[in-house]
C-alpha cells in the first residue's frame, strides 16, 4: 500500500517549522549586533564633529602676508 500524499496544510506546517527557529536566530543576532552598531554610530559622529571643527578652525586662521613682503623672485 502506498502512503497518502500529504495535504497542503501539512506541507505548509513543515515549511513554517524551519522558519520559526531561523527567525529567532536572526532576531538574537540582531540583538547582539545592535549595541555594536550604536558604538560605531557614536564614534563616527564624534569623528565627523572633530573634522568639521578642524575644517572651520583652519578656514578662520588663514594668515595672509602683506604684499610688500612677498617676493616675486621665489625663495632665496
Amino acid at each position: 500500500m502506498s502512503e497518502p500524499s500529504p495535504s497542503p496544510e501539512d506541507t505548509s506546517r513543515q515549511a513554517a517549522a524551519p522558519r520559526a527557529p531561523l527567525k529567532q536566530r536572526i532576531e538574537r543576532a540582531a540583538a547582539d549586533i545592535n549595541p555594536l552598531l550604536v558604538i560605531f554610530m557614536i564614534g563616527l559622529g564624534i569623528l565627523d564633529l572633530t573634522c568639521y571643527v578642524g575644517i572651520e578652525m583652519s578656514r578662520g586662521r588663514m594668515i595672509h602676508a602683506p604684499a610688500s613682503s612677498v617676493s616675486t623672485n621665489g625663495p632665496r
